[in-house]
């Protein structure tokens, strides 16, 4: 009975200490669980919050796009009529800004070439070929005319030229515009030689919308 006791004495802390353990064991799993989690927790916050921000910083340069689109100025051109005179003739275009803000630093080239090609395109014009025009404010208009050239038999002629400004938001832009008139369409005004009408003239326009 006394052995018995003796060796109930001796295991009975050994179990206790045994059944001890076991709780700071599942304490330990607990704390790696919620930590594991909060790690989850946190890569997914973090996540959600870069996602945000893209879209904010997308809608806001797409919002800055669009204002600039909307309210920057804007070269446009319309071929006029193309005149005899003398043994030459003479063409002129409009060119007006139909943006919201003033264009600066404007510079124009413009020429006439005869064809008989109906799809003929302009070459390229050279930096030192633009002439400066100064600044064309909101919704101003001029009328500007190409060098004169000898009458041709040829088709066609086209008026074409360029136009480079800066936008009122520090970006230079272009307009390269080409018109194209039929010779058979001239008729002759009363003061003699003849006029190719520029409301019969086709338009060629292409700008920077691409640039």
């Amino acid at each position: 009975m006394v052995a018995a006791f003796g060796v109930g004495a001796i295991m009975f802390p050994t179990f206790f200490r045994e059944a001890e353990i076991a709780p700071v064991k599942l304490s330990d799993w607990l704390l790696v669980i919620f930590n594991f989690l909060l790690a989850v927790f946190t890569a997914f916050l973090w996540y959600s919050t870069q996602a945000l921000w893209r879209v904010t910083r997308d809608m806001g340069e797409r919002q800055s796009l669009d204002t600039r689109v909307l309210q920057r100025a804007y070269v446009s051109t319309k071929g006029r009529d193309i005149a005899q005179i003398g043994n030459g003739l003479v063409g002129h275009i409009v060119i007006r800004n139909v943006g919201r803000l003033p264009a600066t630093n404007v510079r124009w080239f413009i020429d006439m070439t005869d064809s008989n090609d109906p799809d003929w395109r302009p070459p390229t014009v050279g930096e030192s070929q633009l002439v400066p025009a100064g600044i064309l404010s909101i919704d101003a208009k001029v009328v500007r005319g190409g060098p004169p050239r000898q009458i041709s038999q040829l088709q066609y002629w086209y008026l074409w030229g360029l136009i480079t400004y800066v936008d009122g938001f520090g970006e230079e832009r272009f307009t390269q515009f080409c018109h194209r008139y039929n010779t058979g369409t001239r008729y002759a005004p009363s003061g003699g030689g003849y006029i190719l009408p520029g409301n019969a003239s086709r338009q060629h326009e292409f700008g920077n919308e691409a640039n």
